[in-house]
This record gives structure tokens, C-alpha cells and sequence, in this order.
């Protein structure tokens, strides 16, 4: 009988070599369950041959329902050669990261989901993996979204290889998921931010929203202060997460 791996880590202050751990193990085709802002996650690496097969068992649901991709940070959409069209950079620029998944289309013309959660343990974990996770709710299908790491247990048990416990999710709702291919942004499923996702979306059907790209260039720093990368907190910029060695 397999047993699960439970770890749990401090979301404001998760232990690096821990992450590594679960990142070598997603690696080797390990299922890993992590928190979201919104609810508990599984998955794995994109790459992890059959990964997708899995979590169709574990979920217990059909194989016409595709699985989001799940990254660490706007770079990592290479791997996926997202259309960029200006609704997209428009939405993912207000809602990003942040509990909202897009539908979007690749450069081949297939549909896919988009998932960048604000959590700072999973963006560390899929970063340090160097490439997007193929990833789901850590549920049964038509079974309530584990807000616990014990509820996900309940539910998939032994199934789970990993699991990384960071205590109860941030939001008392699942994400929200908006179809960008159309003209013009269509609701799949009302969650999170749904008002704030309203607003945003009827500024693109009026077409009252930013189109260009914008860049920012920093020329110096003002007598007096530190220096700090642009667009980086100072919180954010003292310290670095784990990368792909690979």
C-alpha cells in the first residue's frame, strides 16, 4: 500500500530544501498536492510522461475535460505559446496572479487553462521545477474543493504521493474561470473576484481598456534611496525562491 508523504511548511517562511524535495519527487511521477489562495491543488510537471493519465484515475472523471496549467510566473507561458491578444494581456494584468483561470488559445489552435495562483509556497514549487504543472483540485469529480489539506486526504487518501500542508486556503471560493477566445471575455464559472472580473470584463465589450503593451524603463535611482528591480517590493526582492537547475 502506498503512503502518503505529509509535509507541512510555513507559508510566510516555507523551508527551500522542502520544496526541492517534492520538486525531485514531481519529477520522478509523483502526484503532489499544494495549497492555493483558493483551494488545494494536484498535479505534477508538464513533462512527467502520463501525468494526465493519473489524474484522470484519481479524479474519477471522463478524459474529455482537460486539465490547466499551472505556473509560477508570467515566463513561464513560453512553455505553452500563448496567443496574446490584448484582452489577454489586459485581464492577466488585473488578475494576475491571483484566484482567476483563462481560457486561451495556443499558437496551434488548441483551447487551454491558465492557472497563476497567488500562494507563495506553490509559485516556489513550480518554479523550482523550471516548467508549468499540469494540475487539478485535489478532489473527486462532483466532490466539494478540499480548503484543507486534511479534506484533500479524506478524499484521495493513499492516492496521494506528496502532500504539502500549509493549513487552511486563503478564499472560501474556487477560482473563477473566464473564457478569453471569443471576441470578447465569456464567463465559464462565476468564483472568486467575480465582481472585479464583471468590471474588467465590461470595459474590454466596451472597448474602454488599455491595448497597448507598456514598458517600464528604469533611468536611476533618487538621492536617498536603495536601489530595488522594478516592479519588486521590498519585500519581494529579499529573497530568492528555488530555480530548475535543468
Amino acid at each position: 500500500m502506498n503512503h502518503s508523504v505529509v509535509i507541512k511548511l510555513d507559508v510566510r517562511d516555507p523551508d527551500l530544501s522542502k520544496i526541492r524535495e517534492f520538486v525531485r519527487a514531481a519529477r520522478e511521477g509523483k502526484l503532489v498536492v499544494f495549497p492555493t489562495e483558493t483551494v488545494y491543488g494536484i498535479g505534477g510537471p508538464m513533462s512527467v510522461p502520463g501525468i494526465s493519465d493519473r489524474l484522470v484515475r484519481l479524479k474519477e472523471r471522463t478524459t474529455d475535460k482537460p486539465f490547466s496549467y499551472h505556473i509560477g510566473e508570467k515566463s513561464m507561458l513560453e512553455f505553452l505559446h500563448v496567443s496574446r491578444t490584448a484582452s489577454f494581456r489586459y485581464m492577466t494584468r488585473l488578475f494576475w496572479p491571483g484566484p482567476v483561470t483563462f481560457l486561451v488559445l495556443n499558437q496551434a489552435g488548441e483551447k487551454i487553462g491558465i492557472r497563476y495562483p497567488r500562494h507563495r509556497v506553490t509559485t516556489a514549487l513550480i518554479n523550482a521545477s523550471g516548467e508549468p504543472f499540469i494540475a487539478t483540485s485535489a478532489n473527486r469529480s462532483g466532490q466539494p474543493s478540499p480548503r484543507t489539506a486534511e479534506e484533500a486526504m479524506e478524499q484521495l487518501g493513499d492516492a496521494v504521493d506528496y502532500l504539502i500542508d500549509c493549513g487552511k486556503t486563503e478564499c472560501a471560493q474556487d477560482s473563477s474561470i473566464v473564457d478569453l477566445t471569443a471576441k470578447t471575455p465569456q464567463w465559464v464559472r462565476r468564483a472568486a473576484m467575480a465582481a472585479e472580473v464583471d468590471e474588467a470584463i465590461r470595459k474590454v465589450e466596451a472597448g474602454k481598456f488599455p491595448r497597448k503593451k507598456i514598458l517600464v524603463v528604469c533611468t536611476g535611482t533618487p538621492a536617498g534611496r536603495r536601489w530595488r528591480p522594478c516592479g519588486l517590493s521590498t519585500r519581494s526582492s529579499k529573497r530568492e525562491w528555488p530555480r530548475s537547475s535543468r
